[in-house]
Parts: structure tokens; C-alpha cells; sequence
């Protein structure tokens, strides 16, 4: 919009969250105001919010957040060995929750972003790292599995749609010798968008909770299956263009 008012609201919740930051277990920020968690979502949201307003204003300062947030994230311990992100911290030790299909997501539109500026192939590894081992763990038969499903909650209905938004931006700037997780990811977030639509035999354009499976259908599962749709919209135009750099 060009509206100068949201930047600089932006710029005030990221001030904001910047108060959060602290020394305990090495850096990042805390999950809530009592400062009795750090975990994973709040911290990725973090690098996300400092790189996409390191890309609106070109400021050196988010961009430094960025990378700082990621340094921390990367050494916290919230990556756990088989390559997925844990709910949080305790005791500033892993915790071993549930590894959300959204916290795979969020930490890879952030490195996505953070891979653009740096070129640094290490941070790229280990982002394909992260998603490689969220379709081999979080998916059946190619489908991707929320851990909660049946029974998720309004909130974690919409995981599944953020993860494939995310996986999308970084598939779209892998460099030529990624041409295989390019591959990779780009047939797997074609195979949901296909699950999606085979569970609709009748074309009432109904999208549950678990994708490829008939089920009750709401303004959330919707719009998590329809950001699906976006991601494969997006890596399919960027391949026809030719984007892929």
C-alpha cells in the first residue's frame, strides 16, 4: 500500500519483541511477558519479522537480528538429531514436545530470506535439512501429517498451510545445485495440493483437516489447504519463469 503507518507500527512490535531478548540459555526471546519459556515459534517468528523488515527498509540493523537470531537458534538445541524443530526449551535443554509441522515452516521462510543476503551454504543445508526431514517424518504415504490430527485445535489447524507456504519460499531460492530438493520439494507440495483434491469427489470444494481423507471442513482447514494451492501456484509460475536462481 505504501502506507508509511504499518512500517512503523511494524518497526514498534519488533522494538518491542527486542525487549524480550535476553542472556538466559545464550539469547533469544522469551515466549511470554513472565519469562518462563523460550521456544521455538516465538524465535523463528523473530528472524522472520527482523528479515522482512531488513527487506522493506534495507536497514543493517534487521538484518543483523536476523542473522544473530539465527546463530542462537541454531546452537540452542531446538533442531533436534533426526532434523526437526522441538516445541522449546527447558532448563535450556531440548524438551522433546511435539515437532509442529509450522515450527519446520516459519524457521524456513526465515533462512529463505537470511540465505538471499548471506550466500552462506551452511545455513542453506541445514534449512533443506530441516524440510527434508519434515516430509520423510511428518508425512504418510507423501501427504503431510499434522502430529495432532485427528484431534487438533483451532490453531493447529492451520500449521500444515504455513509449512507449505514457507517450503515454497525457500524452494524458490535454492541456487542450480539444489536442482534436486528443488525437485523434491516442488512434487511434494504438488502431491498434497492433489491429495486435496481427490478427497472432494463431489465437488463440493470442501478441504478438511487431514488432507487426502474425508472429514468435516471449516474457515481454518480451508484456508491452511488453500495456502497449499498458493505454494504449489507459487514454485509452479516461479519454474515456468524460469525464477529459480
Amino acid at each position: 500500500t505504501g502506507d508509511s503507518s504499518y512500517l512503523a507500527r511494524s518497526r514498534a512490535y519488533f522494538a518491542q519483541a527486542v525487549g524480550f531478548w535476553d542472556d538466559a540459555c545464550g539469547g533469544g526471546v522469551w515466549w511470554n511477558r513472565a519469562k518462563t519459556y523460550k521456544n521455538a515459534i516465538s524465535n523463528e517468528l523473530f528472524l522472520l519479522v527482523a528479515m522482512q523488515l531488513h527487506q522493506a527498509t534495507g536497514e543493517q540493523e534487521f538484518l543483523d537480528w536476523g542473522a544473530r537470531s539465527w546463530r542462537w537458534f541454531n546452537q540452542s538445541g531446538l533442531i533436534n538429531s533426526q532434523g526437526l524443530v522441538n516445541d522449546g526449551l527447558v532448563g535450556c535443554q531440548n524438551n522433546g514436545q511435539e515437532t509442529w509441522t509450522y515450527n519446520q515452516g516459519v524457521l524456513l521462510g526465515g533462512l529463505a530470506l537470511l540465505y538471499q543476503h548471506s550466500q552462506d551454504q551452511g545455513m542453506l543445508a541445514r534449512a533443506c535439512e530441516v524440510a527434508d526431514a519434515a516430509i520423510e517424518r511428518l508425512s504418510y504415504r507423501g501427504v503431510l501429517q499434522e502430529p495432532c490430527e485427528p484431534g487438533c485445535n483451532t490453531d493447529q489447524q492451520q500449521f500444515k498451510g504455513i509449512f507449505m507456504r514457507y517450503l515454497a519460499r525457500l524452494t524458490l531460492v535454492l541456487p542450480s545445485s539444489h536442482a534436486a530438493q528443488q525437485t523434491r520439494y516442488t512434487r511434494f507440495i504438488t502431491t498434497n495440493t492433489e491429495a486435496i483434491q481427490t478427497q472432494d469427489p463431489d465437488g463440493r470444494r470442501l478441504i478438511p483437516l487431514e488432507w487426502g481423507k474425508p472429514g468435516a471442513a471449516s474457515g481454518i482447514t480451508h484456508t491452511s489447504g488453500l495456502e497449499c494451492w498458493n505454494a504449489r501456484l507459487l514454485v509452479e509460475s516461479a519454474a515456468g519463469a524460469s525464477h529459480f536462481v
